[in-house]
């Protein structure tokens, strides 16, 4: 949620670096957040710079925090509609992961 949440305050700017010729990835691993950025060499540094300030003083808008959970809420629901391959190779994977919260964790949680 916060990786949705801090990429979707960054649309504004993220937008005026990708027309500068900038740009970055911001994925959600099991290991932690992988941040990367891309575009001139000589303006990575800035761009990084600017992400990482964002970033350590970022507040949560609250009503795009209740946006963003119902949406992951429905989501979580939605996966007991899926296919059962889809349930088989998602519970392979869970038990795979050394650390894993299954969607039934999460949505006990939610609240």
């Amino acid at each position: 949620m916060f990786m949705q949440l801090f990429k979707d305050s960054l649309v504004e700017y993220a937008y005026a670096a990708e027309i500068a010729g900038l740009g970055y990835s911001l994925e959600n691993t099991i290991y932690g957040l992988h941040l990367s950025v891309k575009g001139y060499s000589d303006k990575q540094a800035i761009l990084l710079m600017k992400l990482l300030e964002k970033m350590t003083s970022f507040h949560i808008d609250e009503k795009r925090f209740d946006i963003f959970k119902e949406s992951h809420i429905r989501s979580l629901n939605n996966f007991r509609a899926e296919q059962p391959h889809q349930h088989a190779l998602y519970y392979t994977s869970v038990l795979m992961a050394e650390h894993a919260w299954t969607k039934d964790e999460l949505l006990d949680c939610v609240e």
